[in-house]
């Protein structure tokens, strides 16, 4: 039992971490894409480099939703196990 609670308290340890990284990688990417789209206007860019970074900003998010789900599940997983949520 204490194994189970302890593996999931760092279960959810390592997903906030996770949130706030990503969290900083979908500012840069935000800010990646305002350059490119800057260069791309003033036509310093290629077309597909701007797609690139369209990409990954998407993929930043789509990070960042999947450490806010994994954060949400081990905190569930927390309470469970602590007796806080019954079935």
């Amino acid at each position: 039992m204490k194994a189970g609670l302890l593996t999931t308290y760092n279960e959810y340890l390592t997903a906030v971490k996770m949130i706030r990284m990503e969290t900083q990688n979908v500012d840069i990417a935000r800010e990646n894409l305002v350059i490119s789209a800057e260069k791309l206007k003033v036509g310093t860019l290629p077309g597909i480099e701007i797609r690139q970074a369209q990409m990954n900003l998407i993929e930043a998010e789509f990070r960042k939703i999947a450490a806010s789900f994994d954060a949400k599940m081990a905190a569930l997983e927390l309470k469970r196990l602590s007796g806080i949520l019954l079935k």
